[in-house]
């Protein structure tokens, strides 16, 4: 059986005028299409672990912290779609090599402009369009869930962006 390929690169972002740069680890995965994470069941499965794997290696090589590990589509929401609805984000979290923020019992109200401010402090900041940064941010944490912003959006963004700044 030919084990899966996966393609990873760590990239360490030049150091600007502050001290607040982030550092990202961007990675690619063999496969897939835009309602796939990368086909047979089996496959993916293999994947994953391989890809935690090399998740945790990175990330203990370069500092990565697990805020800053971040699918294509959410470093350029409308022009890249992977990894996919499909992708196991929660997953990754329970490893410990991402994050997967839970509304648990908040209740917010909802609030556009809070939720595009707290977009931006989870670090969408490629676009301000509403309803392709939703999109984008359903794809990762809500994947199934369809129709206008809501209350479970807003907390789960809330804690996202809670988490990034703590």
């Amino acid at each position: 059986m030919t084990q899966p390929t996966t393609t990873a690169c760590a990239e360490r972002l030049q150091t600007q005028s502050h001290d607040e740069t982030p550092q990202i680890l961007r990675l690619g995965m063999i496969g897939g299409g835009v309602q796939s994470f990368i086909g047979q069941v089996h496959r993916a499965a293999a994947q994953m672990d391989a890809l935690v794997k090399l998740l945790q290696e990175i990330k203990a090589r370069w500092a990565i912290r697990s805020e800053r590990v971040i699918g294509h589509a959410d470093m350029a929401p409308g022009r890249k779609i992977d990894p996919g609805r499909r992708f196991d984000w929660r997953r990754l979290a329970l490893e410990g090599v991402a994050v997967w923020p839970s509304p648990e019992a908040d209740t917010l109200a909802v609030d556009p402009a809070g939720f595009l401010t707290a977009m931006a402090g989870f670090g969408y900041t490629a676009s301000d369009d509403a309803a392709l940064l939703l999109d984008t941010f359903r794809m990762r944490f809500r994947p199934r869930h369809e129709g206008p912003l809501d209350e479970t959006d807003m907390a789960i963004d809330r804690r996202a962006s809670c988490r990034e700044r703590g």
